[in-house]
């Protein structure tokens, strides 16, 4: 008897504590819509492929994520050449497997998501020394979170960063998009007829040290 009452407890309190989760799960969803949609308003009104906010328990940032696929491969080889030969490999189904930093510049050129400008000037506008500045040159990826962490540990994260990790990751983009290249010569546009690029909004809420 003692064992079936101790069995019913243990029901009852599963019970409970699955619908505190429903409860809890059906509130963070609705927090996460709220966070999302002030932080999307903000990347809007800024022009902006990244936003964050912070508070005392943590962090929420948003930031968008694109995906990129090949519809049509032999275009894509005939219009980038070598690039395409050495930088896509051609899976079953068929699939593509497209190395990272090639995807980044095909997404970015497909995108017009790159920019020339000097990263210099962007550190110095945020008040960086000679030997931080040396430093973050040759650790700076054009990646939000871990370009922001650094930034913060050289002691430049006091203020709100967006538009600097924007600038930042635009002319890592241009970095690449004119490595992998000939702006001159490619057919934009014919390329875009065969590689389908598709934008989604990622949601990350981080506790600790914001």
């Amino acid at each position: 008897m003692n064992n079936t009452r101790d069995l019913q407890a243990a029901i009852d309190d599963a019970v409970l504590l699955e619908e505190k989760i429903a409860i809890a799960k059906e509130k963070l969803e609705t927090l996460k819509i709220e966070i999302q949609s002030a932080l999307y308003s903000k990347m809007r009104d800024r022009n902006l492929n990244y936003a964050y906010a912070a508070s005392g328990s943590g962090r929420a940032e948003l930031m968008v994520r694109t995906r990129l696929d090949i519809m049509d491969y032999e275009k894509v080889k005939k219009l980038l050449g070598s690039q395409a030969e050495e930088n896509i490999r051609v899976k079953t189904d068929p699939k593509y497997d497209i190395k990272t930093k090639f995807k980044i510049a095909l997404t970015a050129l497909l995108k017009l998501d790159y920019e020339e400008m000097d990263i210099k000037e962007i550190l110095n506008a945020l008040g960086a020394d000679s030997d931080a500045e040396k430093v973050l040159l040759k650790k700076l990826k054009g990646e939000y979170k871990k370009d922001s962490e650094l930034l913060r540990a050289a002691g430049l994260g006091k203020d709100n960063l967006e538009e600097e990790l924007d600038a930042i990751r635009a002319a890592k983009n241009a970095e690449l998009v004119n490595k992998y290249f000939d702006l001159a010569n490619l057919d934009i546009e014919e390329l875009a007829k065969a590689i389908s690029v598709e934008d989604t909004l990622a949601l990350t809420i981080t506790s600790g040290d914001s």
